[in-house]
């Protein structure tokens, strides 16, 4: 979140915010200083956006890769680089360590092999728990003896066993995941696993809303996918409940700014924040607001 104070003007400006804690980093905390004018994300923000706990997301999303691998398939996770990849990769090692998930090779590629990195480096910035992990072993919570990044692409997809890949990009607008949909999507045995916000025109959300026959962004390649396409919400933006939890929580508030969301979802929390008594205001792409 960004704080300006100017000229006798109190600004807060979101960006994607959200107050439940996951693997990585803690939930935004909600003792934040008086506001005039607040812009907040909306990305989830309509009337039947409810988050389901993390424990949930996570028990379903190993079960279900877990089917796949007892039944001799692979699992194909597009994922955004920066956080979601590393909850996702921590989420797997950590079943895998415990038992409840067969330990088979994840293999990373796309930009997550960088982030992994900058997150060892900054570690200081994480939750107590994974510092402390950090400091224990001395090493990245990412060095681990089932995780493999890739070298070569060829080299993955004429593996026979069952393993898991987790790639960019999670949208599947671009990156690697577009060559390992040609051959992971292609098999009904195998799983694609969607972990994030699919916006509408992406190639991710057409697999959301059951398109199968698709055509590759980069390439032009028309791909009929066979595979299972599943959804787990591993969300990085609050639901509308907390949306409004947030917003209930700052004081002297005059106006609150809508952004970052679909136009139907915007307009179903204007409406939730207009019952509370506070002005809302939607402004459109490129608009200049003087306040």
């Amino acid at each position: 979140m960004i704080y300006i104070k100017f000229n006798g003007k109190r600004i807060l400006y979101t960006g994607d915010i959200n107050l439940t804690n996951t693997r990585t980093v803690r939930g935004a905390q909600l003792d934040l200083p008086a506001v005039d004018y607040l812009i907040i994300e909306s990305t989830y923000g309509g009337n039947s956006d409810v988050h389901p706990s993390r424990k949930k997301v996570e028990r379903k999303f190993v079960m279900d890769i877990e089917k796949v691998i007892e039944s001799g398939g692979k699992v194909l996770v597009p994922v955004f680089a920066l956080g979601r990849a590393q909850e996702v990769l921590l989420t797997l090692i950590d079943h895998m360590d415990s038992g409840v998930l067969q330990k088979v090779p994840i293999f990373v590629d796309g930009m997550i092999k960088e982030v992994n990195k900058i997150y060892t480096i900054h570690w200081f910035w994480l939750r107590p728990e994974l510092r402390n992990k950090i400091r224990a072993l001395r090493k990245s919570p990412f060095d681990h003896p089932y995780v493999d990044e890739v070298r070569d692409r060829r080299e993955i997809v004429d593996i026979n066993e069952p393993y898991i890949v987790v790639t960019t990009s999670g949208m599947l607008q671009g990156g690697p995941v577009l060559d390992y949909l040609k051959y992971i999507g292609t098999d009904r045995r195998n799983l694609i696993y969607l972990t994030g916000y699919q916006v509408k025109g992406t190639l991710g959300r057409e697999l959301l809303d059951g398109k199968r026959d698709i055509t590759l962004p980069r390439t032009g390649e028309t791909v009929h996918i066979e595979a299972d396409v599943k959804f787990a919400d591993f969300s990085a933006h609050a639901d509308q409940v907390n949306l409004l939890r947030f917003i209930s929580s700052i004081k002297d508030l005059k106006e609150v700014f809508l952004v970052h969301g679909e136009e139907e979802k915007m307009i179903d929390l204007e409406k939730k924040i207009d019952e509370r008594g506070l002005t809302v205001y939607r402004p459109s792409l490129g608009e200049l607001v003087r306040l």
